[in-house]
């Protein structure tokens, strides 16, 4: 014989209260989960289908300009808890940090790199190439960009060669790389 119980309208917004069978919460979390994986997925196949500009962070480690390419070690711009997880999870801070001195961290686990084309009007944009005239960050050409990496490079410039670069992509090709500005 099942009992009957009354709920008050206080009592019935405590949904705690009610009785809860054990398998609806996991099921509702398992279907939860599912449900924003297939979207997460579905989104990606459509950006790949629909060529959505994607952006992409990493170090450039070299621009072939005849070829159309730069050659690009991925890596990710954390801030926040996630910046502190990552951290600790690569030994670069303590057990417990819950938050970055300068806010952020680059995570580069693997020095891997792929090569990606470059569209033919690709805009370069550096932060730290000054502009007396704009006082803002400089826009130069792709040729100009591939000379900060040969030998003959002035020495002042040869932090370009390690900075890292955040990059949009139009059709499957670099449209786009800006230096990421480092605190």
């Amino acid at each position: 014989m099942t009992e009957e119980r009354s709920v008050s309208v206080a009592e019935s917004r405590d949904v705690g209260s009610l009785p809860q069978p054990r398998w609806g919460r996991r099921l509702v979390l398992s279907l939860a989960v599912l449900t924003v994986g297939v979207l997460g997925l579905v989104g990606v196949l459509l950006a790949r289908d629909t060529g959505e500009d994607l952006p992409v962070f990493g170090f450039i480690r070299a621009v072939d300009v005849e070829a159309g390419t730069i050659e690009v070690d991925p890596a990710e711009w954390l801030t926040g808890r996630a910046a502190a997880q990552a951290a600790v999870l690569d030994g670069q801070a303590v057990p417990g940090t819950t938050q970055m001195p300068n806010g952020f961290y680059i995570r580069n686990p693997e020095p891997d790199t792929v090569t990606v084309p470059v569209a033919a009007n690709v805009t370069v944009t550096m932060s730290l190439l000054y502009d007396p005239v704009s006082q803002g960050p400089v826009t130069i050409d792709l040729p100009t960009f591939a000379r900060l990496w040969t030998p003959d490079a002035p020495a002042e410039q040869h932090y370009f060669r390690t900075a890292p670069y955040r990059l949009t992509s139009t059709d499957g090709a670099v449209s786009g790389i800006a230096e990421q500005y480092i605190p």
